[in-house]
């Protein structure tokens, strides 16, 4: 991860931080709340503007079902975060 280091960047996923970052000239936000006792962990698009800017979203019991749900899901084109991690820049 330039910029930052990627286990830093999971760790913070638990603690309801909004996370701005750049995959492929793509800049996204991650971020967590808790909502009616649940968890929610969602990624948008923010640049380049779409209509589409929920990419991913994730509901669960706890903070870290989601986090593990993110780190596995196949949003970054077909690959995990874990596999594209180094080329992602952490840019907040």
């Amino acid at each position: 991860m330039r910029d930052g280091n990627a286990n830093e960047f999971i760790e913070t996923l638990y603690g309801g931080c909004d996370i701005t970052f750049v995959f492929m000239g793509v800049k996204y936000m991650i971020q967590g709340w808790w909502e009616d006792g649940q968890y929610v962990l969602s990624l948008d698009q923010l640049y380049p503007k779409t209509d589409n800017i929920g990419i991913w979203k994730y509901v669960a019991k706890t903070a870290k079902e989601c986090v593990e749900a993110f780190e596995k899901a196949l949003i970054f084109n077909g690959k995990s975060f874990w596999r594209v991690e180094d080329e992602i820049q952490w840019v907040d």
